[in-house]
C-alpha cells in the first residue's frame, strides 16, 4: 500500500483484497481511480470514486504490482529480463567494435585493420546484435502490456500505447534490414533496389530507437508510482538528457560523413558511442526496477 498511505513496511506486502483493509485510511498521493483516472486524493479508502462510483479500495490494491493480474507481471518481469540481455548484448558488440575502430581510425589510418578485426566487427556489427534488437523489441512489447485492470479507462497511459507504435516500426525496419539482407546473400537483389531501400531503414533505425528511449522514460514515469522507489523520477530526468545528447550526436555524425571530414567523422562517432552507452546505462537501470517491482 505504500504508494498511497506512505513508507513500506518491512517484509512482503500481502495480496489483501479491497474488503480486507484494516479500516478506512486517508490516501495522501495522488492516485488515480483504477476505472476512471479520476485523483483520489483526500479520500478515504472505504468511499466510492466521486467521478464513476467505484469502489476506491480496488483502486488502492490494483495500485501495486504485487496485487495486479499474475500474468501482467509476469509479462512485465520477463519483459524486462529479455530486453535487459539484449541491451547488454548489443552494448558490449558495440564496445567490442566501436572502440578499437576508432583507435584504428585515428592511428593507423595508413592501412587497413586487419583480417581478424574485419571477422570480428562483421559479427558484432551485424549478427549478434540483429538477433539481439529482435529480442529486445519482443521484450519490450511484453514491458507494454496493458494492465488489465486499467484497459479502456484513462488510466491507461498514452505512453504506453505510443511506445507500442514505435516498437511496431522499429520492428518493421528490423525485419526489412534482415529480411533483404538475407535475400542479398542468397539471391543477389539488384543493388537498386536493395541499397535504397537497406539505406532508408539504416538511417530510420537511430531515429527510431531515440524515440523509443524518450517514449520509453515517459512510460517509465508513467509506472513510478507502482515502484516504491524515489530514484525513478531522476533516472527519468537523466534518460531525457542522455536520449537529447544522442540525438545530437547522430545528428553530428550525419553532418561529418556529408563534409567528409575523416578526423571528425571519428570524434562524432566515438562520441555518439559515449552518449549511447550513458544513455544504455539509464535504460538497463529502469529495467532493472521494474524487475525488482514485479519480482515475486
Amino acid at each position: 500500500m505504500y504508494p498511497v498511505i506512505g513508507p513500506p513496511a518491512i517484509g512482503p506486502r500481502p495480496r489483501s483484497a479491497p474488503s480486507e483493509l484494516s479500516g478506512p485510511l486517508a490516501i495522501e498521493l495522488d492516485l488515480p481511480c483504477s476505472r476512471c483516472g479520476y485523483i483520489l486524493r483526500g479520500l478515504k479508502t472505504d468511499a466510492l470514486c466521486p467521478e464513476c462510483t467505484a469502489p476506491i479500495a480496488r483502486s488502492v490494491v490494483n495500485n501495486s504490482f504485487r496485487t495486479c493480474d499474475p500474468r501482467y507481471v509476469r509479462s512485465l518481469r520477463f519483459g524486462a529480463i529479455i530486453t535487459s540481455i539484449a541491451l547488454f548484448t548489443l552494448l558490449i558488440c558495440t564496445t567490442v567494435t566501436a572502440v578499437p575502430l576508432f583507435f584504428f581510425g585515428m592511428f593507423w589510418s595508413s592501412g587497413p585493420p586487419p583480417s581478424w578485426f574485419l571477422s570480428l566487427a562483421w559479427f558484432t556489427m551485424f549478427i549478434l546484435p540483429g538477433f539481439a534488437a529482435g529480442g529486445g523489441l519482443f521484450g519490450w512489447f511484453l514491458i507494454t502490456t496493458p494492465d488489465p485492470a486499467f484497459i479502456g479507462t484513462t488510466s491507461d497511459p498514452s505512453a504506453r500505447r505510443m511506445l507500442r507504435l514505435v516498437i511496431a516500426i522499429e520492428g518493421v525496419c528490423w525485419l526489412v534490414l534482415i529480411g533483404f539482407g538475407l535475400l542479398n546473400v542468397l539471391a543477389s537483389i539488384p543493388p537498386g533496389i536493395y541499397l535504397p531501400i537497406a539505406a532508408a531503414c539504416a538511417i530510420a533505425t537511430p531515429f527510431a530507437i531515440l524515440t523509443h528511449a524518450a517514449v520509453a522514460a515517459f512510460y517509465f514515469r508513467s509506472l513510478s508510482p507502482r515502484l516504491n522507489t524515489e530514484l525513478a523520477p531522476a533516472l527519468c530526468s537523466c534518460h531525457h538528457w542522455c536520449t537529447a545528447a544522442s540525438t545530437v550526436m547522430i545528428l553530428l555524425c550525419f553532418l561529418a560523413f556529408w563534409v567528409q571530414s575523416e578526423p571528425f567523422v571519428m570524434c562524432c562517432v566515438f562520441g555518439a558511442y559515449l552518449a549511447l552507452a550513458a544513455l544504455s546505462c539509464a535504460h538497463l537501470c529502469m529495467l532493472r526496477i521494474i524487475r525488482r517491482a514485479a519480482a515475486p
